[in-house]
């Protein structure tokens, strides 16, 4: 197929072929200071409209939110401008209209979690010891994950509510750890606890419910464990167990309800000594992550059911979209209907990238299924 390559001002675009089945494009994330490398995707909403992360203004790291690839709107600070504060957005609610993140003070030797919403701007969560952070918003918004450390402890597994303030998950109150996702609801999270009288850690899953549960390794004796997300509807959670050879595996647990979580390995790109999972779609049924090598070298990776473990290159290219020269870091976040997927990455020149690659669902009959275009889009010539 001949393609052709059509410049028009701010837009660029790759046509390489008709398009009833929508648009794959993959969008280059602009920084505060305009610049093309100075950004950083960290969260996405469950409808894949909204990106959250950080970017520079003048010197400073900021918290930053992208509307549909749009300008960044800079979120602020908790603490007066200066050199020595910064701040960085970590989970969005599934609208995009709630926001959670960090906001750092060097100079106060604190950081604070927050909590960002349009009408209210930047505001602070409880923080008893100097510390905080919070990661994820639940989908529907009303709830937010992460760690808290109450008083000189050390960091526990904490959950935010407007109607209860920060809570330790009830039954971990002497576990130290960190919760990293929570389904829609927010009545289900996953995350990682600290082994007792060790430097290691173990996943687990908590229900508002059942409580606590140690989620399975792949080799019984090696309990070094992380869960990192969770699915929207609570069942699947992902992340990386020791495996058999003793290396770091990316992993997918799925609560199977009678016979209780069960533990998948989801194996490395070849050749690759490291993996683990960062991010699922919302039935889990689609994981992203990264594939490291004894070289030092990095890969981010996609896996699906029907596809195994694969670079984003390889789901690109599957989907019609040749993405030759680009490698893409770990696979942050991605959309509930696993269409939508966020990475920073090298661009073929070597520029760093804050990415968003959307893959629209084929049109059921349509003479054209299989057809795709490329948009790359950007708000001013490439750097």
């Amino acid at each position: 197929m001949n393609t052709f390559l059509v410049r028009m001002g701010f837009l660029a675009a790759v046509v390489m072929g008709q398009a009833a089945t929508g648009q794959v494009s993959l969008v280059e994330l602009r920084a505060i200071n305009g610049a093309l490398d100075d950004a950083a995707v960290v969260g996405l909403s469950a409808d894949g409209t909204t990106v959250v992360g950080r970017s520079t203004k003048t010197y400073t790291q900021m918290a930053t939110l992208w509307k549909n690839g749009g300008a960044p709107v800079n979120l602020g600070t908790l603490y007066p401008p200066g050199y020595q504060v910064s701040s960085m957005a970590t989970g969005v609610s599934g609208d995009g209209s709630i926001v959670a993140g960090f906001s750092d003070s060097t100079s106060a030797d604190r950081r604070d979690g927050f909590r960002w919403t349009a009408g209210s701007g930047m505001k602070a969560l409880p923080n008893t010891g100097g510390s905080s952070n919070y990661f994820r918003v639940s989908g529907d918004g009303s709830t937010i994950v992460g760690e808290f450390y109450p008083g000189t402890r050390d960091r526990m597994p904490s959950r935010w509510r407007e109607s209860t303030g920060v809570q330790i998950l009830a039954g971990l109150e002497d576990r130290p750890g960190i919760a990293n996702g929570t389904s829609t609801d927010g009545n289900t999270v996953a995350g990682w606890l600290r082994v007792p009288d060790t430097s290691d850690n173990e996943a687990f899953a908590w229900n508002q419910v059942t409580g606590p549960t140690t989620l399975p390794l792949l080799a019984p004796w090696n309990r070094k464990s992380e869960a990192l997300d969770i699915s929207a509807n609570g069942m699947v959670a992902v992340g990386s167990c020791r495996n058999q050879s003793g290396r770091v595996e990316a992993v997918r647990w799925t609560n199977t309800g009678v016979n209780g979580w069960m533990v998948q390995a989801l194996g490395a790109l070849p050749g690759g000594n490291l993996s683990y999972a960062q991010s699922a779609s919302g039935d889990g049924s689609i994981v992203g992550g990264i594939t490291k090598w004894e070289s030092g070298d990095t890969e981010g990776t996609l896996w699906t059911p029907d596809l195994g473990t694969v670079t984003l290159n390889q789901f690109a290219a599957h989907h019609g979209l040749d993405l030759a020269g680009w490698k893409f870091g770990v696979i942050m976040d991605i959309s509930d209907g696993g269409r939508t997927f966020i990475a920073d990455a090298f661009n073929p020149q070597g520029g760093r990238r804050a990415t968003v690659l959307h893959v629209p669902a084929p049109m059921a009959g349509s003479a054209f299924a299989g057809m795709s275009v490329l948009m790359i889009r950007r708000r001013q010539s490439q750097k």
